[in-house]
């Protein structure tokens, strides 16, 4: 499932629709897990929506803590704060930067 505007969202340009598709894109993920059993998931560039705030960490981070020990989480996208990569690094099965 792909969300959000068809532009490279950067830290001078977010607006309210960039925060509520990632909200919205979160959400039906959520739901999707809850319905169909999946043993891999892949969240392309979810990093760059922790680290430009469009995703609050502790939805990310709960999530990685509840989640069915047989879901892999590949995650990916740069990170410029290195407390929140560290964060990452410890949280994943599988990421990238």
């Amino acid at each position: 499932m792909r969300y959000g505007a068809n532009k490279i969202v950067l830290p001078n340009n977010i607006e309210t629709f960039d925060k509520e598709e990632t909200q919205r894109g979160w959400a039906e993920m959520i739901q999707e897990l809850s319905n169909t059993e999946y043993d891999m998931l892949v969240l392309d560039e979810i990093h760059v929506a922790l680290d430009m705030k469009l995703l609050q960490q502790y939805q990310y981070f709960d999530f990685l803590k509840d989640k069915s020990k047989d879901l892999e989480v590949i995650s990916t996208g740069r990170v410029t704060d290195k407390a929140l990569m560290q964060k990452i690094e410890l949280a994943s099965d599988l990421h990238t930067d």
